[in-house]
C-alpha cells in the first residue's frame, strides 16, 4: 500500500487538476439563456431575428440593474456638455478575447454616451479602457443618438450579426444608450 502511494504521489500524470475560474459578466446567464432557447440562431435568418428580438427586449428590462457594470467600454471622444456645465463622453465595448471564444459577453457591443461632471472626465485616458458605473441608463434610437452625437462606433440598433464576411463569431449588438455617470475605475 505504501508502494502504490509512493508511486501515484511522484506520478505527475495522476495530479489533481487545478479547476481554472473564468470570470463570468452579470449578462453571461442571459446571454446564454438566449442562445439555448434559440441553439441555431448562427444557422438560420428566421431563429436568428426571433433571438434578436428577444435580446431587445431583456436588454431595456436590465440596464439599470448594473448588468453592463462589468463590461469594458473604451473612450471614443471627450468633450464639453452642449449648453450646460458637465461633459459629454463617449465609450463603445472594448472587450472580444480571441482565447476565449465561448464567452458570449465578449462578443455583446454597445455604445454609451455618458454624462459626467467635468472634473472626473478631466481623469480619462483618451485611448483608456474603463468600467462604468452611473444611473438613468437609457436606450436611444437613431434619431436620439444623432441629436446628441454626430458619430458612434457601433450601430444603433439591435442585431446579432456576424463577425465579417467569412467568420463563424456572431456579435449581440445592443445599441446605443446614455446614462448619467458616477465613477469610473479603469482597466488598461
Amino acid at each position: 500500500m505504501i508502494l502504490v502511494t509512493y508511486l501515484s504521489c511522484n506520478n505527475p500524470q495522476k495530479q489533481p487538476v487545478e479547476n481554472v475560474k473564468i470570470d463570468t459578466r452579470k449578462i453571461e446567464p442571459i446571454l446564454d439563456s438566449l442562445i439555448n432557447k434559440y441553439p441555431n440562431y448562427t444557422d438560420n435568418s428566421i431563429v436568428r431575428e426571433n433571438a434578436t428580438k428577444e435580446l431587445d427586449k431583456k436588454i431595456d428590462s436590465l440596464l439599470n440593474m448594473g448588468y453592463l457594470s462589468d463590461i469594458p467600454l473604451k473612450v471614443f471622444r471627450i468633450g464639453k456638455k452642449p449648453h450646460k456645465k458637465g461633459a459629454l463622453v463617449q465609450f463603445y465595448t472594448y472587450n472580444y478575447n480571441f482565447n476565449r471564444p465561448s464567452i458570449l459577453s465578449d462578443r455583446l457591443n454597445f455604445d454609451l454616451i455618458g454624462y459626467m461632471d467635468e472634473t472626473l472626465a478631466s481623469t480619462l485616458k483618451e485611448e483608456g479602457t474603463y468600467y462604468i458605473y452611473g444611473k438613468n441608463f437609457k436606450r436611444l434610437n437613431e434619431k436620439e443618438v444623432f441629436l446628441i452625437v454626430n458619430q458612434v462606433y457601433h450601430s444603433p440598433g439591435t442585431e446579432i450579426s456576424k463577425e465579417g464576411i467569412g467568420s463563424s463569431v456572431f456579435n449581440f449588438n445592443i445599441g446605443d444608450m446614455s446614462c448619467e455617470i458616477d465613477s469610473i475605475k479603469l482597466i488598461e
